[in-house]
């Protein structure tokens, strides 16, 4: 791993360096790995510590000893345990090795194979706007209340049976929830490039009111036509983002030409 000229690699017991590797992107890690850092999202707070357990875990470092100014550690390299000291500034350069966690976007990726179901497309293709939606929905409430037990939804939503249906009966662990809502960070970030009028940054730290923002993109859609809605809300989600963006895009002109009403 490399670090900083503050936090050179450490030296063994035996005067060897010691040469540590650590995946550096959300698309490096093994499955394992990769639950195991949803683990540390669900389950901690506090940055720092989520990267300072994702650098041991990373590593195969083991601690051995808590000294005044860091740990007394072991691992094993070329078939031997060896045994080393890390400081507590050691740590603090290595763990930026692993900012990419900080977002919560997983760039994609996310569990293959979750309560005996599958993923839908990554990307939301092929899912309804009506599903869309609903996800929406709850991670807006996720974000408001931080009840974990919402994510269990996002997951009806996002993850399908071998048959194709919604699952019914299922337990999550932390991991598995959290996987969702880092799965959809990514999801909406995505959206925000490709249709940026629609998905434009707002001035403002509160949440939406999601059922007023919902009721908005319904009558935009259908242009107030009732006897459409449902139809409107079975579409592919791109399909129906697509269009919002485009009038997204067409009031910002409106506007630029003859300002706000």
């Amino acid at each position: 791993m490399k670090t900083d000229k503050t936090a050179r690699c450490t030296i063994s017991d035996d005067g060897q360096v010691l040469d540590l590797h650590a995946p550096k992107d959300w698309t490096e890690l093994t499955d394992d790995q990769f639950k195991f850092a949803m683990h540390l999202l669900g389950c901690i707070k506090e940055p720092v510590e989520i990267k300072t357990r994702l650098l041991f875990y990373l590593c195969e470092i083991t601690v051995e000893k808590y000294l005044h100014n860091g740990v007394r550690c072991s691992m094993v390299q070329e078939g031997r345990i060896r045994y080393f000291n890390i400081s507590t500034e050691q740590v603090q350069s290595m763990i930026h090795e692993f900012d990419f966690v900080d977002d919560f976007d997983t760039k994609g990726r996310r569990l293959e194979y979750v309560a005996k179901c599958f993923p839908v497309d990554k990307d939301f293709h092929g899912v309804s706007f009506k599903t869309y939606i609903n996800v929406e929905i709850i991670y807006q409430n996720f974000l408001r209340t931080k009840h974990p037990e919402l994510l269990d939804g996002m997951f009806k939503l996002m993850y399908r049976t071998a048959a194709g249906l919604e699952p019914r009966k299922f337990v999550l662990t932390q991991a598995e929830r959290m996987n969702c809502f880092c799965w959809f960070v990514h999801v909406k970030n995505n959206f925000s490039k490709v249709f940026p009028h629609f998905f434009r940054p707002v001035n403002s730290t509160a949440l939406p009111d999601m059922r007023k923002v919902i009721d908005a993109q319904i009558r935009a859609l259908t242009k107030g036509d009732i006897v459409k809605e449902e139809l409107v809300l079975q579409q592919d989600c791109w399909r129906a983002l697509t269009e919002l963006d485009a009038l997204a895009r067409e009031a910002e002109e409106f506007e630029r030409k003859y300002g706000k009403n």
